[in-house]
């Protein structure tokens, strides 16, 4: 009966929507430039549902020979699990598809991935089937950490290991 009324007085869960748009110098994926460094822009959009379900999209636009050009989008979706009211688990896929990136070729992979995030720092591990090349299967570790030094001021860091499986095309 206790539970019941705790929980008749305790306020839902609310969903969240963020819109997030970004200036580049350049537009890099893994130390690699997809805007061949050129400036590019970014804009994205996510929901995260109260349920623990997310679903996000970005689109990185660039300028190619002095005209706007789509350079690429990711999309994600997956599933985080609260352990605590400071640490979660996340596990998802996404999808990333870039257009004039390396010489012109058209690249994308998805990735499967299962991560822990803490309030200054997360890591995850991504699963790529198909990185680029059908039949070309990776492994990319990850660790991000940030610190607030001042009101509105984030200092971040970001560290990761990417590993072919099998033969290296």
């Amino acid at each position: 009966m206790l539970a019941v009324a705790a929980a008749a007085l305790s306020a839902p869960a609310s969903a969240q929507v963020a819109v997030e748009g970004a200036l580049l110098s350049d537009y890099r994926v893994r130390g690699y430039s997809i805007s061949d460094g050129d400036p590019a822009a970014s804009l994205s959009l996510s929901y995260d549902d109260p349920s623990g379900i997310y679903v996000g999209a970005a689109a990185v636009g660039s300028f190619r020979d002095g005209e706007p050009e789509l350079a690429g989008f990711q999309a994600s979706t997956g599933y985080a699990l609260r352990l605590s009211t400071q640490v979660s688990l996340d596990a998802g896929v996404s999808r990333s598809q870039y257009y004039y990136a390396y010489g012109g070729r058209h690249l994308g992979y998805t990735e499967l991935y299962l991560g822990v995030s803490a309030p200054h720092v997360s890591a995850r591990v991504n699963f790529s089937p198909d990185y680029y090349r059908s039949g070309t299967s990776t492994l990319y570790a990850e660790v991000d950490g940030g610190i607030e030094p001042a009101t509105n001021w984030v200092l971040s860091a970001h560290a990761g290991v990417f590993s072919y499986i099998g033969t290296h095309p």
